[in-house]
């Protein structure tokens, strides 16, 4: 896969010189190209699908296979406001139709207040938190205070919800190594998300 990071510590948690990163606050020309790059090969790739025989592009001799991260949420509210609204509309579309064109979003945030930030969350395929501040914001992910409510959920353990099935809770154990426990975590995440959802 190919992996870029957006975060304005995009340089300082993730070490792994394979990604690209682009920090959005410091680098708004390199965010912009990224944008048009993206929004291109989202409307290249739709076009060559509804072009074949399939409906998925894993299908087609050339795919995409790209993976965002977009880390620290929260800070797209301090981006200009028309690179902001050019970068929530590309996460929209993403989460809309990414998935079938093998271009696939990570949201992460340490702040549960993402209010200002326009992107519909909630239509996200998998939703993934620890314990929530608010009895509503648990509600509002996951239509239930499972995420408020549970007293097993800290230090490794998760909620995963699917938006098919019920929320479930999920532990994740991570062992010292030469990767940084930050890198070593989310990648046991995803491993742990493709083998539960496939």
């Amino acid at each position: 896969f190919r992996v870029i990071i957006i975060s304005d510590k995009s340089k300082v948690d993730f070490k792994n010189s394979a990604m690209e990163k682009i920090d959005p606050l410091v680098e708004p020309e390199a965010l912009k190209k990224f944008i048009a790059e993206m929004g291109e090969t989202l409307a290249k790739t739709k076009r060559k699908v509804e072009a074949s025989p399939h409906s998925h592009s894993r299908f087609l001799s050339e795919q995409n296979k790209i993976v965002i991260v977009v880390d620290e949420l929260w800070s797209i509210k301090k981006l200009e406001k028309g690179a902001r609204e050019s970068f929530e509309n590309l996460c929209e579309l993403i989460i809309r139709q990414g998935r079938y064109l093998s271009v696939f979003i990570i949201f992460v945030t340490q702040v549960t207040s993402v209010s200002e930030v326009n992107i519909p969350i909630r239509q996200c395929s998998l939703i993934i938190t620890g314990k929530t501040d608010t009895r509503q914001l648990s509600e509002s992910l996951f239509g239930s205070d499972i995420a408020y409510s549970s007293d097993f959920l800290g230090q490794g353990v998760f909620v995963i919800w699917n938006r098919v099935s019920s929320p479930i809770i999920v532990k994740i154990q991570t062992e010292q190594s030469k990767f940084s426990i930050y890198t070593l975590w989310l990648l046991k995440l995803l491993k742990k998300i493709w083998t539960t959802f496939r």
